[in-house]
């Protein structure tokens, strides 16, 4: 899965809003609460693995944001290996 530290991140960034905010792999019906760490962990999520988010709430598209921008910053690990 997830390694902690970006697993982490993912979990604080999303308790940070109301909505219920889960990923899940393509073609699966497994989710994952992106508000555990443990969840995020067991999620089976190597790097380049393809993942869904989906996020239900009031400030839901925000959280899909915050989330998504994690992802495409490679949390903050993508400026420390070049």
């Amino acid at each position: 899965g997830l390694h902690m530290r970006p697993a982490d991140l993912l979990a604080k960034a999303a308790s940070q809003f109301q909505s219920r905010i889960e990923i899940a792999r393509p073609h699966t019906h497994d989710r994952f609460d992106c508000k555990s760490i443990l969840a995020i962990m067991t999620a089976v999520a190597e790097q380049g693995t393809e993942l869904i988010v989906y996020a239900e709430g009031d400030d839901c598209d925000e959280a899909i944001e915050a989330v998504r921008k994690l992802f495409e910053d490679g949390f903050g690990e993508l400026e420390a290996t070049q």
